[in-house]
């Protein structure tokens, strides 16, 4: 889940992934449906990437270079007509060069301390560091390919892919060899000790990860907060005999009047990522929801309490939720008989169905209710 200050109106993407051209014009709550590798999170991602440019090392598992079309040199991002991302390989060495410093002066420092027992060491700036790298074409052209250009709101910064153990260690190498000669055998001999695979970039964990409840983050909240979360558990009925939180564990009422607590590590991992999800969103002080598959590891009897929140939120709130789902039960509980008639979530709810080369087709309330039958089919891959 993401979360961003800014309400969208109006999104173009050019050459983002595998979208060439498209502008979509979302209301408070949308859907983005479709098979998988049609590009759903890549809407979530080019939301996001606007406003969190920083994101963008967590987008993409094969490279960050993998965010530009094949066929195009650089992608676009444009949120409400006037805020612009661009995405570009460098076009040179020297155009990342201090990022390159910044990237290994850390790494080296820590590999320092391991074999230089000087306590007066001469202190390495990174410009030290990148000008050793500019000396081989070999690294300094490697470190250019992995590196991404991003450009926003007059600012330059650089990202990387994930640079492998085998390029760390030559980089390593050629700064010992040039700053400590005389010591370079001792700590060439040792590389591979000393230099090993470090995550660069870590991926966003999964759902129950990600939202799980724990007994902590209630006692980390305010009473509104606790407040809200017992309403919507006793709302939606939930746990039965349910009488509240207290001190990070869930009360229950038995029959005689007397109260019980239980670790809300005892509940199942479906209760604990819904409760989670939600109190995510009660807690949050921005205005738009980013959410990827929420129906992910619920139990089916949770996915109605969810959409009713989801509902809820969008009607009495001012948060504005992009939510992506391949689930065809999850869609068709927005179009349930408790909503057939509530016209205010009909006004504010779009689905953008999106199909193979990055074609979306964007459709009203009433318009996807129609289309609903062929959406699941396709969605169970019966078309």
């Amino acid at each position: 889940m993401r979360f961003m200050s800014d309400q969208v109106e109006s999104l173009q993407i050019e050459n983002f992934k595998a979208f060439n051209s498209i502008k979509i014009e979302p209301k408070k709550l949308n859907i983005i449906t479709g098979r998988n590798n049609t590009g759903k999170s890549s809407i979530i991602e080019a939301v996001d990437l606007v406003n969190n440019p920083s994101n963008i090392e967590s987008f993409s598992s094969h490279g960050i270079r993998d965010l530009i079309n094949l066929d195009a040199e650089s992608s676009e991002i444009t949120l409400n007509g006037e805020k612009t991302v661009k995405i570009r390989p460098p076009q040179s060495f020297e155009e990342i060069n201090e990022a390159v410093g910044r990237k290994f002066v850390n790494e080296y420092q820590r590999i320092n301390e391991k074999f230089d027992d000087d306590d007066e060491t001469e202190e390495v700036s990174e410009e030290d560091i990148s000008a050793i790298i500019a000396q081989s074409q070999d690294l300094s052209e490697k470190m250019t390919n992995k590196a991404t250009v991003i450009e926003h709101e007059e600012e330059k910064n650089v990202f990387f892919d994930n640079v492998g153990t085998n390029t760390r260690r030559q980089v390593i190498a050629s700064i010992i060899e040039n700053l400590h000669p005389e010591q370079a055998d001792e700590a060439l001999d040792n590389i591979d000790r000393l230099v090993y695979p470090l995550p660069w970039n870590m991926g966003e964990n999964n759902i129950l990860d990600e939202y799980r409840l724990g007994g902590h983050h209630l006692e980390q909240d305010d009473t509104v907060v606790q407040e809200k979360i017992e309403k919507f558990v006793e709302e939606h009925e939930l746990i039965e005999n349910f009488s509240g939180f207290r001190d990070g564990e869930i009360v229950l009422e038995r029959e005689d009047g007397e109260l019980d607590s239980l670790p809300l590590a005892y509940m199942g991992d479906g209760f604990r990522a819904i409760i989670g999800l939600v109190r995510k969103i009660i807690v949050s002080d921005y205005n738009t929801v980013l959410v990827e598959e929420p129906e992910n590891h619920l139990h089916p009897g949770y996915v109605s309490e969810l959409v009713d929140f989801i509902v809820n939120q969008t009607k009495n709130s001012e948060i504005q939720f992009f939510i992506t789902t391949h689930n065809a039960d999850f869609i068709e509980e927005f179009y349930e008989e408790r909503f057939k008639e509530d016209e205010d979530l009909q006004e504010k709810f779009k689905l953008f169905r999106l199909q193979r080369r990055g074609f979306v087709e964007s459709m009203s309330y009433e318009e996807s209710r129609k289309e609903l039958e062929d959406l699941k089919m396709d969605l169970r891959g019966n078309k």
